[in-house]
């Protein structure tokens, strides 16, 4: 099974309580039950694709309490065949043949996320990838079926990467946080409450470096939503949906954990450049 670091998605499929493992090769979806004794059994193939597997994510779609398998694949010979797959899980660790919503990228995904954009109770797919890094939502029917996706198109010259789905304004409405791939700005699309988003707002200037996922969470206890970037550096955030830089701590892929037991977040950060790994102990306040 070939699982680079974001081509895998631990998660359990079966309800044993157990934790699965799906990932992918160039082409295939592929997944590894528990085994019942710590470890996980040999890779089985969910489905074979036409090539070019991105984007994988496991989450209830449909609503029926059982974990589906997304992913963006191509339906055909052509690039430009690309959809978003849906694979419909049945609770027991098997899978339907995909049910397909048209892309028509020419390059892969870079995250799928799920969550409820337009307040009605069921789980929409917010996708970010193409050639452009489009930021693509597709709103759920309610049966679980997708509609045609609304296209957002992050400012010429900044392609975007890394992708947080939350509330940055606290104005009630899901809002996407994303940043420039080349030390542009900070990019936030602002929800209105109904499924659409209003016109990209630049802020922050991104730092240079690695693209992780937008990391979230309130580091100095405010009740406010901070972030956490590359760099690494935090801004705090004042719920106005600005992020002011704090302070900077060190380059490297930034990971939230709670390490010490006093329920505040703290970082662990791989470095960059060199094999080491550095905690940061939350003291912020």
């Amino acid at each position: 099974m070939y699982n680079p670091v974001g081509h895998q998605v631990l998660a359990d499929v079966n309800g044993d309580g157990a934790t699965d493992r799906v990932g992918r090769s160039s082409d295939e979806v592929l997944l590894q039950l528990a085994d019942g004794e710590g470890g996980l059994g040999e890779p089985s193939q969910v489905y074979e694709q036409w090539g070019g597997v991105s984007g994988l994510a496991v989450f209830d779609v449909d609503g029926d309490g059982n974990r589906d398998i997304l992913e963006v694949s191509a339906d055909g010979p052509s690039d430009l065949n690309t959809s978003l797959a849906v694979h419909h899980g049945d609770g027991t660790g098997r899978f339907a043949a995909p049910r397909r919503h048209p892309i028509g990228w020419a390059a892969p995904a870079s995250e799928t996320v799920g969550t409820d954009v337009d307040a009605d109770g069921d789980t929409d797919v917010v996708i970010l990838g193409g050639r452009d890094e489009q930021v693509l939502v597709f709103l759920n029917d309610g049966s679980g079926d997708l509609r045609p996706p609304g296209r957002y198109l992050p400012r010429s010259g900044y392609p975007a990467c890394g992708l947080a789905v939350t509330d940055v304004d606290e104005d009630g409405s899901v809002d996407l946080l994303t940043r420039s791939r080349d030390s542009g700005p900070l990019l936030l699309l602002r929800g209105d409450g109904t499924g659409a988003f209003m016109p990209l707002v630049e802020m922050a200037t991104a730092d240079p470096g690695w693209c992780p996922g937008q990391l979230l969470a309130d580091f100095d206890g405010d009740g406010h939503l901070d972030q956490v970037t590359s760099g690494v550096k935090v801004r705090t955030g004042d719920g106005s949906g600005q992020l002011p830089e704090l302070r900077g701590l060190h380059r490297g892929w930034p990971m939230i954990a709670e390490l010490d037991g006093d329920a505040r977040p703290d970082l662990v950060v791989v470095d960059f450049d060199e094999p080491a790994t550095y905690v940061y102990l939350n003291r912020l306040s």
